[in-house]
């Protein structure tokens, strides 16, 4: 019987400090973290968006200008976080400053970067 209680007495000794010990919380996978929280890329995909439909009604506004040249309406336009890269050839001085003065009025836009050349300046 003592031998008996010999093994026993140690081996209910390790089971209750066993059970006295805090449980480790499940770690949360990679996947399931993200699921729980907005991530950037979703902030990344809606400024995407909101700038692929700025950019699209600039083109939109400069394709229905009667007033601007060919060269004007096929200008390369980009935009990030709302700020509007303007790159290409015009005709003027004067046509530069309107297509930048329509952006600049427009709603999503928040800044403009003008790197429009003025190429075939009339003379007068």
């Amino acid at each position: 019987m003592k031998k008996a209680l010999f093994f026993v007495i140690p081996a209910l000794s390790l089971v209750l400090l066993a059970c006295d010990q805090p449980k480790p919380e499940p770690k949360q996978d990679r996947v399931s973290m993200e699921d729980s929280t907005p991530s950037r890329n979703t902030n990344y995909q809606a400024n995407q968006d909101s700038d692929r439909l700025l950019v699209q009604r600039i083109r939109q506004t400069l394709s229905n200008d009667y007033t601007l040249s060919s060269n004007a309406k096929n200008i390369q336009v980009t935009a990030v976080n709302g700020t509007v890269t303007m790159e290409g050839s015009v005709n003027s001085q004067r046509e530069k400053a309107m297509i930048a003065n329509k952006i600049r009025q427009m709603n999503g836009v928040n800044d403009i970067q003008n790197r429009l050349e003025v190429t075939n300046q009339a003379r007068g």
